[in-house]
């Protein structure tokens, strides 16, 4: 991976741990804090590389296991959060639609058969 790469992967990773909450999801995460700037946001992005560097380059387990507790991520479950979320949402809306859809075909029919019989 090229220096570059892992530096963009970084501030990726940092902005999505910062501002990738999205609103309908408030109440998930709790624990706002305020984005790394400074030498702050080079210390993340530095600890991020080492990480990187330290998974391509594995020395032992404790000191993975380290990293990877250190970087915070490690039980990150905000995507499959926001995943559950949508997919509850659109199943949802998608049993609200039919039965509106359901409703109002039955309501047709009544209506239909209340005229013909009026009629006969």
């Amino acid at each position: 991976m090229l220096f570059f790469d892992c530096i963009c992967e970084a501030i990726t990773a940092i902005q999505g741990k910062h501002f990738g909450n999205p609103h309908c999801l408030s109440f998930v995460r709790q624990n706002i804090q305020a984005p790394p700037m400074g030498q702050n946001l080079i210390s993340e992005i530095n600890k991020h590389i080492e990480g990187h560097l330290c998974y391509e380059f594995p020395s032992t387990l404790n000191l993975l296991v380290s990293v990877d507790l250190e970087e915070g991520t490690w039980m990150n479950l905000r995507s499959e959060s926001e995943e559950t979320v949508v997919d509850i949402w659109e199943f949802l809306l998608d049993e609200l639609l039919e039965d509106v859809a359901y409703g109002l075909w039955i309501q047709s029919i009544r209506a239909i058969n209340s005229e013909h019989l009026c009629a006969c």
